[in-house]
């Protein structure tokens, strides 16, 4: 089982490089990156004002 973890990580790790070395690419997961930490921090804001945080 640890083997085949290891091996879907490096896979994983082989796919990220390769999209990570086309610059149009990495700007494009920077900025979609940027949204989604900036829409979690949001909700995380308006539910905490609720109360329910």
């Amino acid at each position: 089982m640890s083997e085949w973890l290891s091996q879907v990580f490096d896979l994983f790790n082989h796919t990220l490089a390769a999209v990570l070395a086309f610059p149009p690419l990495r700007l494009f997961l920077g900025v979609l990156l940027f949204l989604t930490v900036t829409a979690l921090l949001m909700y995380a804001f308006h539910q905490g004002r609720k109360g329910r945080l």
